[in-house]
């Protein structure tokens, strides 16, 4: 993989500076060496150091791509054969002028890509973009634009999205899209906005996606959407705002995806998402929030994720998730939860995804995931579980896949994974489990992965381990597997105990290995010899790969 990857950076370094273009333009698709690579109507022109358009470029022509070269200049008229064209891409290159009339006899065009230029304000002149029609997607991101003319966008009444994320604009003059009737995405990423005053007045009412995110925002006005009643999804991360106040997201009936990911919020203001009818999916990711109370959400019969990892989360009001019958997604990674209230996941009968991990979870009721009857994963690794009960997971015929690791387990009841018939990937590993009964695993016909690294499992038998000869185990090889090697059955099992560590037996089957060479080495000592979960080797592994591919 890295070889290839530096084959490819030096074959693109030879390509930059490859004699393709000298005095008038080349062919693209006629003589014996073709500019392009021409298939069809297709025509494709990118990375060849041109520094003006090829010539020759067929008429029935529907897309050009010619990103990734010199292009500074596109004159007038430069397409106007190309009425059939339906995609330009000339995104990637030095662009810094354009007439106007580049575009003309583009009549067909749908899709025009001029994103990672030198495009500033002055060069998107009143009439660039006239005559395109058809025009429905049209990227300007990554260039140098502040300022764009309020009539540089009329005659696209079929543009449905533009994309002007990665510029320095601060404003936008109201009645820009005033003839782009069909426009449904604007995109404004990363523009360094601090404010929305001089944004949100140009933005047409029936938007249905605005992208605002990794802006500056530093807050947000009430009713400030309340006009965009078609909206249905708003990103407005990596702003840094604090909190919001209720009242700021009125109006917005049609709501289904709502980012405020990456910002500073402490808390959720009571009624803050209220009044969202259609409220799909809530990214909270990346906050500061402490706590959950149940007033800060109100009633969404259609909330199906609610995002929430990386926050300080220490108390989580009961019933909070009980106003949410269709929620089937759940991300509390990294917070500070150290008991869960009783309930708390009750009714959610459509859960499908379940993140815990990275908490303090000392332990866990019986019955906290009873009602789960279409649960797929459930992650509680990196917690502080000691022990868990025997009937936990029962009931859950529908779980594919089970993360424990990283946690404080001594013990495993016997049963405590029987009818999980569906599971079939179990993580165990970073523990402190030295003893597993035999049978623990067995009666899981879809097991195929298990995970049982980083521990120092002792009296291992014949029966520690499943049977099913479909089941890869990763593990520590170590003394304590010798007994193995007098099982009967003990070639098939070798083939599928694959070693994690010691590091010079890394992904090594045990059948592959003489007992003679496993040592004893506590579980302690094992963590070790990598960093972390097991990642020493993987990285020495690439290192030398790559420090070998470089040598000359």
């Amino acid at each position: 993989m890295i070889l290839s990857h530096l084959y490819l950076l030096l074959l693109t370094g030879l390509m930059q500076f490859a004699p393709w273009t000298q005095g008038a333009p080349l062919p693209a698709c006629s003589g014996p060496e073709p500019l392009c690579n021409c298939r069809g109507t297709e025509i494709y022109c990118f990375q060849r150091s041109l520094t003006e358009p090829p010539s020759d470029i067929p008429a029935d022509t529907t897309i050009l791509r010619l990103e990734r070269n010199r292009l500074t200049y596109v004159p007038r008229q430069v397409f106007s054969n190309l009425s059939r064209l339906r995609e330009l891409d000339l995104s990637d290159n030095v662009i810094h002028k354009l007439d106007v009339g580049t575009f003309d006899g583009l009549e067909s065009l749908v899709t025009l890509k001029l994103e990672k230029n030198r495009i500033t304000s002055s060069t998107l002149l009143d009439g660039t973009f006239r005559n395109l029609r058809s025009l429905a997607r049209l990227g300007l991101w990554g260039n140098i634009i502040s300022t764009l003319s309020v009539n540089l966008f009329d005659g696209l009444t079929n543009l449905e999205e533009i994309d002007l994320k990665n510029n320095i604009i601060e404003a936008l003059p109201v009645g820009i899209f005033s003839q782009t009737t069909s426009l449904r995405t604007v995109t404004l990423a990363n523009n360094g906005l601090e404010s929305l005053d001089n944004i949100l007045p140009a933005i047409p009412d029936n938007i249905t996606e605005v992208d605002l995110s990794g802006n500056s925002i530093a807050s947000l006005n009430r009713d400030g959407f309340a006009r965009f009643t078609n909206l249905a999804t708003l990103f407005l991360g990596s702003n840094g705002f604090g909190d919001l106040e209720s009242g700021v997201f009125n109006g917005l009936d049609n709501l289904r995806n709502l980012y405020l990911d990456e910002n500073r919020i402490s808390s959720l203001a009571s009624g803050l998402f209220q009044g969202l009818p259609n409220l799909g999916q809530i990214w909270l990711d990346n906050n500061d929030l402490a706590e959950l109370r149940r007033n800060s959400f109100g009633d969404h019969p259609l909330l199906a994720s609610l995002y929430l990892s990386n926050n300080t989360i220490s108390t989580i009001e009961p019933g909070i998730f009980s106003s949410f019958p269709a929620l089937r997604k759940i991300d509390l990674t990294s917070n500070r939860i150290s008991t869960l209230p009783d309930g708390v996941f009750d009714n959610l009968a459509e859960i499908r995804e379940l993140y815990l991990s990275n908490n303090m979870l000392q332990n866990l009721d019986e019955d906290i995931f009873k009602d789960f009857r279409n649960v797929l994963e459930i992650k509680i690794e990196e917690n502080k579980l000691k022990s868990l009960p025997s009937g936990i997971f029962r009931g859950l015929q529908t779980l594919k896949r089970l993360d424990l690791g990283g946690n404080s387990l001594s013990a495993l009841p016997v049963d405590i994974f029987a009818g999980l018939t569906e599971l079939s990937r179990l993580g165990l590993s970073d523990n402190n489990l030295e003893i597993i009964q035999d049978g623990t695993f067995e009666n899981l016909p879809a097991l195929k992965s298990l995970a049982l690294y980083d521990m120092d499992i002792q009296n291992v038998s014949c029966g520690t381990f499943p049977s099913s000869t479909e089941v890869e185990v990763t593990l520590d090889c170590t003394c304590r597997l010798k007994p193995l090697y007098a099982c009967p059955t003990f070639r098939a099992l070798g083939f599928r105990l694959i070693c994690w560590k010691p590091q010079e037996l890394y992904k090594r089957t045990l059948d592959t290995i003489s007992k003679d060479v496993l040592k004893c080495i506590t579980s302690s000592a094992n963590r070790n010899q990598g960093f972390g979960a097991g990642f020493a080797m993987p990285l020495i592994m690439l290192i030398n790969l790559l420090v070998n591919s470089i040598r000359f």
